[in-house]
Parts: C-alpha cells; sequence; structure tokens
C-alpha cells in the first residue's frame, strides 16, 4: 500500500508542475485538435472520474484507490 501511495503522490507533484502556469484561456486545445493518444487519455482520465464519484458516494474509498492506482500504473505510466 504505501509503495502504491507513493506511486500516486509522486505522479501528482509531477503532474501539478508542469500545470502550475497552465492557463485555460490560453493553453487550451480543442478535444478535436488533440493528438489521438491525448484523446484516448482523456477518454481514460474521465471514465476514472465517473467510477471515482460513484465509489465515493457509496464511501468505498479503497475503490477509489484501487482506480486511481490502476490508471496511473496501466494507462497513464504506459506512454
Amino acid at each position: 500500500v504505501s509503495e502504491g501511495y507513493r506511486k500516486i503522490r509522486n505522479t501528482f507533484r509531477y503532474m501539478l508542475a508542469n500545470t502550475a502556469d497552465f492557463d485555460p484561456e490560453k493553453d487550451r486545445v480543442a478535444y478535436k485538435d488533440l493528438r489521438k493518444i491525448d484523446q484516448y487519455l482523456e477518454v481514460k482520465l474521465n471514465d476514472l472520474v465517473a467510477e471515482s464519484i460513484v465509489n465515493y458516494d457509496k464511501y468505498d474509498f479503497a475503490d477509489v484507490y484501487k482506480l486511481v492506482f490502476k490508471f496511473i500504473t496501466n494507462d497513464l505510466s504506459a506512454f
């Protein structure tokens, strides 16, 4: 569990550090203009968010952790 937590934490730290100066008004890219891989990851991220909300509503935090860990290790880190 602690190694999984560390992986999630480090991934979030990396993403936050690289998006700190992101300005949606200036830097946003339309979905149709994204590369196919970015479109794929956006769909996977939206699925993760939807599934996480369902599990949060059921107070099933263990499944949220599993979903996030799976997304980071299988989808996000694969590219």
